[in-house]
């Protein structure tokens, strides 16, 4: 019985964890499918209790890996409107993206990342890697243009003025006002700056 939320909130968050892990792994093909069907009978066990789908991003972490055509087309460079999917985006889709993120990262794939991370609309991760590799001009220009939400703003402004770029952090904060999304956050940034 979840009527509560805790076990399904439990595996909720089990699912990303298995992944990342998978993904991190360098497993076989075959060990590979072996874990796509275990997760997919613990996904099917989950279902009689109305825990939905806790293991899908798991199951097709292991069932395609870093193989899977889309991705590899998008880890070439060639970014459109379907990102790293083939047709519709799955459920499961930002949750597999930030397990492939997590992973770049600690991998040192920037470039990768970079472009993952535009492909999925990850605008606040794209961002702030940009920053972060000294792409600053590039970081500022691309948020200027691109940002749509007030805690990517915010996101964008804290890594430009962490990385001493006072001036061009405000000038996002100020445009992020004009954004959609709580304004309360970035006018309090704001004040702090100005003190």
């Amino acid at each position: 019985d979840d009527s509560d939320g805790e076990a399904s909130g439990f595996f909720t968050d089990l699912g990303p964890t298995w992944a990342e892990a998978l993904l991190s792994a360098d497993l076989t093909s075959q060990e590979r499918k072996s874990w796509a069907k275990r997760l997919t009978n613990w996904q099917e066990g989950l279902d009689d209790y109305g825990v939905d789908e806790a293991f899908a991003g798991a199951a097709a972490a292991a069932r395609d890996g870093w193989d899977y055509p889309p991705l590899k087309r998008v880890f070439a460079g060639t970014i459109t409107e379907q990102g790293a999917w083939k047709g519709e985006p799955p459920l499961y889709a930002d949750e597999l993206t930030e397990a492939r993120l997590h992973i770049l990262e600690r991998r040192e794939r920037f470039q990768e990342y970079l472009y993952l991370a535009e492909a999925e609309g990850h605008t606040e991760e794209y961002i702030t890697m940009l920053v972060r590799l000294g792409r600053v001009q590039e970081a500022f220009d691309y948020g200027l243009q691109y940002l749509g939400t007030t805690k990517e703003a915010l996101a964008l402004a804290n890594a430009l003025a962490e990385h001493g770029e006072r001036e061009r952090s405000l000038t996002i904060a100020e445009h992020g006002l004009s954004l959609e999304g709580q304004k309360a956050s970035l006018a309090k940034w704001l004040r702090e700056q100005a003190e």
